[in-house]
Order: structure tokens, then C-alpha cells, then sequence
């Protein structure tokens, strides 16, 4: 028998269900202030709660309750808790959003994931000096020390920088990034379009290489004063998953090529705890870039490697024609290469400093730079038990060195110098 009825309870039953659906698969709000839950493929769940201002919404806040299992977003690959907050933000605007929003909110998820410990918990300083030997007024407390209230922060969340002047005649610094994001908001900065998109996303990806264990990035000089600086995105090619990479140091070699040396470690002999510094055996590797360049490197390989815990923050450094390679432990180290610094001999050679009485070589972060003519030496040095200073040593030839008296600078890690195109040197480190 016909009942035509049927079929039509039928199909508002269908249309129904399917109405249900969508409003399960993501909501979006335009009230003043809302919470949205965004529900994805691959069992993740983000909670996201916004303002909206004249019609533009901006996400002020995200908790994440699971991990994804990839999402079908067509995002790149990224560690988990990120790529959750741009599977949310990429649902919440269907897929394109407007890049005032997603670069604020980019900022956010940074702050959000960004640790409070380790070059995180970091910043970038700027002290001044004229020689390299004596510090301006302005950054010397009534105790003698160098200051952090009395110097300059000019790049939060970063750790062991190592200066350069770069082929346009700007200051360049090459650190460990400790903020979660800004590789990703650097990169996204280069895009024309008005709004981001999960292609623009893996694009970039692609060719800015942001990925995990991609830990630096680098800054140029935007000012006459080499105070402000301006941090991109810095992209190393080939370098394995399995690596975890530290404490940059770069040079540029006789051809005026790049090359970023850093400790680094594979993933299979960090020890429980994750301090890769106590790793049983040390690694430095090295990547390349065209003198031209500076900010794309393809990975060359490793470079040194030799039986020793903790000996960490390499600074290699082009003393003429001669390569040579400084690791900082309990005492300073010394390796040299043969073939222009693609390789490092495993046969160490302590570096002989006469101290004062009471001083001793001790802790990480070796630096040196060049004034006019003579090689200077920055490194750590203890006074007594525990009290750290910087200090230095200068040298004509860069094997024979001699300890230069400095002002107390307790507690500054990887004091960098650069010289201006004035004359004046500005020193960079981290705390």
C-alpha cells in the first residue's frame, strides 16, 4: 500500500539529524565576550574563550583538554599543544582568518605555552663599551657589577646569543628561541594576503621549516644604536628529527659563507631528566648558509663529537686561516680543524689562562671578538666557591693568551660583543 507520508517523516528526520551534525562540528560566536567549543577529528576538544570588538574577534584565552591525532585541517606536522590551538582558531573562522586576529592570537598561545624555566625563562641584554674592556657608566651598579636593571632587554624568552655583522653591515644575533610561537608568527609576518589559511600555514611550514627541534632564530639590527632589533625566522634544512640542538655559534668563513655551529644531541642518549648537557658523549654539528643569506641553512653534519659530560656552548671562531673550536666546562678546551672548519680534531687542548688568586675558569658560555687587532676571549670565571664572573683574556694570534682585569659582570651568560659602525661595541648576553 502507497503512504506517501512516510517517506516525507522520512527525510525531515535526515535533515534534521544533519542540521544536529553541523552544529556539533563547530560554533562560532559573535557576542562580546563567548566561550567556544570546538570539536575536531581526531578526538581533540579546545575550549576557547573570546572578545569581540567592533566586529573583530580576538582570542584572549585557550585550554586545550586532549591531544591531536592529526585533525583534518591539513596542518604541518607540530608539537601537539600547538597545533590544537590553530586546529581551533582554524575552525572557529572556517579555515581563513583574518591575520590581525591570528597573528594576535598567535601571540597569545605563546605566551600560554611558553615554559618558566630554561632560555624560556631567558632574556637578551645590551651593555656598552668602548674597548671591550671597560662597560659605560650607565650599566654598573654602586657594587661594581654589571646590572640587569641598569641594561637594556631587547628580546624576552631567548637565550645564548652569539653576534655577527652581516653582509649589510647590521648586527645579527643567532639564539635559542624559548618562545613557542614566534618562529610561526615571523613566518606568517612574510604573507601578502589578509587573512591565513591552513595551506598558507603548510607553505610556510615548508619553507620556513619551524619545525620542533628547530630552536633558533635570529635578529637583525633595525636601529643606528644596535638596540632594536627585528627576530625572523631562521629555516635549517636536512637536520634529522632525532636531533635536539643548543647554544649557537656563527661565523663566516674566507668565502663569506655562514656557517651555525651548535651543540646537539640525539634524541636516543639525552639521560632521564632530559639535561642533554649530561649526555656521556658531545656533539657539535654545523649547517650552511650563502653568504647573501644568513637565514636559510642546510645542515652539513656533524662536525666533532668526543667522550665528556658537559662540556656545552661551542664558539668557534675564524682567527685568519686558522679554525679553532672553544668548549667551556670545568675548564676551557680547545680543538682545531684542518679543512676550514667542517671538521673539528677530538684531540682537546686546554687553553692555559693565568688567574688572580682566587679566580678559577668555571661554567659555560665562551665568546670572543675582535678590537682592533687583538683577539678577546670572554668567559666564565668563579671567585671563590660560587660567585660567577665574566671575564677575559686577549691574544694576537689566538693561541697565546693573557688575562685582562674586567669590572665585576656576575651572572651574564655568553657576553657577545659586536662593534658599530661608530666605533662603539655593544655587548649581548642573556640572564
Amino acid at each position: 500500500m502507497n503512504k506517501p507520508w512516510i517517506f516525507i517523516a522520512l527525510i525531515i528526520f535526515c535533515l534534521v539529524c544533519l542540521l544536529y551534525g553541523c552544529t556539533q562540528s563547530g560554533t562560532v560566536s559573535t557576542n562580546t565576550t563567548s566561550t567556544t567549543t570546538v570539536t575536531m577529528t581526531g578526538t581533540t576538544t579546545a575550549t576557547v574563550t573570546t572578545s569581540s570588538t567592533n566586529s573583530s574577534t580576538t582570542a584572549t584565552t585557550l585550554v586545550t583538554t586532549t591531544t591531536s591525532s592529526g585533525g583534518g585541517t591539513g596542518l604541518p606536522p607540530m608539537s601537539g599543544d600547538i597545533r590544537v590551538s590553530l586546529e581551533a582558531i582554524f575552525t572557529q573562522y572556517d579555515n581563513s582568518v583574518p591575520m590581525d586576529t591570528f597573528l594576535s592570537y598567535l601571540e597569545n598561545v605563546g605566551t600560554l605555552y611558553t615554559a618558566a624555566l630554561g632560555p624560556s625563562a631567558h632574556k637578551i641584554s645590551v651593555a656598552y663599551s668602548s674597548d671591550g674592556l671597560s662597560f659605560e657608566a650607565r650599566n654598573i651598579d654602586e657594587n661594581g657589577f654589571i646590572a640587569e636593571r641598569l641594561t637594556e632587554g631587547i628580546i624576552e624568552h631567548a637565550s645564548v646569543p652569539d653576534a655577527i655583522i652581516g653582509q649589510n653591515g647590521k648586527i645579527r644575533l643567532y639564539f635559542v628561541d624559548g618562545h613557542a610561537t614566534r618562529k610561526i608568527i615571523s613566518a606568517v609576518r612574510t604573507l601578502s594576503s589578509a587573512n591565513v589559511t591552513p595551506t598558507d600555514l603548510s607553505n610556510l611550514y615548508n619553507a620556513y621549516y619551524f619545525r620542533d627541534n628547530n630552536a633558533f632564530s635570529l635578529a637583525e639590527q633595525t636601529d643606528t644604536d644596535g638596540v632594536s632589533f627585528e627576530v625572523r625566522a631562521l629555516r635549517i634544512f636536512g637536520l634529522p628529527d632525532t636531533l635536539t640542538i643548543a647554544d649557537p655559534s656563527i661565523i663566516q668563513d674566507g668565502a663569506g659563507m655562514y656557517r651555525l655551529y651548535f651543540f646537539c644531541v640525539p634524541e636516543s642518549e639525552i639521560p632521564e631528566g632530559g639535561d642533554i648537557a649530561e649526555a656521556s658523549t658531545h656533539y657539535v654539528g654545523c649547517a650552511t648558509s650563502e653568504a647573501s643569506d644568513g637565514q636559510t641553512f642546510y645542515y652539513l653534519g656533524i662536525v666533532y663529537s668526543n667522550k665528556g659530560v658537559g662540556l656545552t656552548d661551542p664558539e668557534i671562531y675564524r682567527f685568519g686561516t686558522d679554525y679553532k673550536m672553544f668548549l667551556q666546562g670545568s675548564k676551557i678546551r680547545v680543538c682545531s680543524s684542518s679543512d676550514n672548519g667542517d671538521t673539528f680534531s677530538s684531540a682537546e687542548v686546554e687553553l692555559s689562562i693565568v688567574t688572580p688568586e682566587g679566580y678559577r675558569v668555571g661554567g659555560p658560555a665562551v665568546r670572543i671578538g675582535e678590537f682592533s687587532g687583538i683577539y678577546r676571549l670572554y668567559f666564565s670565571a668563579l671567585f671563590g666557591e660560587s660567585t660567577n664572573f665574566t671575564a677575559s683574556a686577549s691574544s694576537e694570534n689566538g693561541n697565546d693568551w693573557s688575562f685582562n682585569s674586567l669590572p665585576k659582570i656576575g651572572g651574564r651568560g655568553s657576553m657577545s660583543p659586536a662593534r658599530l659602525e661608530s666605533g662603539q661595541y655593544r655587548f649581548y648576553f642573556h640572564h
